[in-house]
């Protein structure tokens, strides 16, 4: 059994879980600063959310001032006492010209570096991630060329698509179990029943065991669906069906497979160039582009509020 934490979002006393790291595999996922206290013994493994190697575009995506620096002192720390490291970096327009130092640091450090392109809207019905931070289609298809990103597109990319398996389950601070945690949808609540008796006696779980590609509405039924990594907790945040795809992952499948179309002809985007060479060539500054867009007032699920829309 793999045990993640999101720091973050917990505040467990980590005394605990240094007794639970004698029989289980442990890991903790942070954004920055957290471990000022000095301990470090509890894990194996942690994960440190960056988003450039540039602390100017790191602390312009945050919003805090000093962010990087502090996420930096942590990484070497951690580094240091030969913690396995581990770099993810959302790749968007802020930092799509920068997002590849996250690789250079990720060896500095002997981390590794874990890339996405893949953003998902934020489950209070706020389209802002895929309006605004979505990749448009040229600068995709040129990181889509990049060798580093798990979504990395050349000639023979194609694979038949298959139901995705969920393989780790998701508690949250709230004792909520989830099929994973980019599968908001709860099972059961484990201070009101066992484990054990969630997983036996689940009509959701048993439905999921037994449902089939053919089930889900459209994956699997187009050419494109071949180059699609399909989730349906990416499917459920956003349509709130798992069955039903989601718009942001149908749209980088037929990026992907558009791009291994136009490699088998010959026709490479980068053109002898490299990734960082075309996106500097092709890519406005992403604060020139939004800086018009004031503060508006959008209606969600859970009643009104506002969104940043400049940056």
């Amino acid at each position: 059994m793999n045990i993640d934490i999101n720091y973050e979002k917990t505040h467990f006393n980590f005394n605990y879980f240094s007794i639970c790291r004698k029989q289980l595999c442990s890991g903790i996922f942070w954004r920055y600063d957290y471990f000022n206290d000095g301990n470090y013994s509890v894990g194996n493994e942690y994960s440190k959310l960056g988003y450039s190697g540039n602390a100017e575009d790191h602390d312009y995506i945050t919003r805090i001032k000093g962010s990087w620096k502090r996420s930096m002192s942590v990484v070497k720390q951690f580094s240091d006492l030969g913690v396995p490291l581990n770099l993810k970096c959302c790749i968007m327009r802020s930092n799509v010209r920068s997002y590849h130092l996250v690789a250079d640091i990720a060896k500095q450090y002997g981390a590794m570096p874990q890339f996405t392109v893949s953003l998902i809207n934020s489950l209070d019905g706020d389209k802002c991630v895929s309006r605004y931070l979505q990749l448009p289609q040229d600068a995709l298809e040129l990181v889509l060329r990049d060798d580093r990103i798990p979504l990395y597109v050349k000639e023979q990319s194609k694979r038949p698509v298959e139901k995705p398996r969920c393989e780790a389950f998701c508690i949250t601070p709230e004792g909520n179990l989830q099929l994973c945690c980019a599968f908001p949808s709860s099972l059961g609540n484990l201070r009101n029943e066992t484990f054990f008796n969630i997983l036996q006696n689940n009509k959701e779980l048993n439905w999921w065991r037994n449902v089939t590609l053919d089930d889900f509405e459209q994956c699997g039924k187009y050419e494109y669906c071949d180059y699609c990594n399909l989730c349906p907790g990416v499917n459920f945040s956003e349509t709130g069906n798992p069955l039903t795809p989601a718009t942001t992952s149908c749209q980088i499948a037929q990026v992907r497979c558009e791009l291994a179309e136009k490699l088998k002809l010959g026709n490479d985007p980068l053109n002898g160039k490299t990734v960082q060479e075309c996106l500097s060539s092709i890519f406005k500054e992403i604060r020139q582009i939004l800086s018009p867009i004031k503060n508006i007032k959008i209606k969600t699920q859970y009643g009104f509020g506002y969104v940043l829309k400049s940056f």
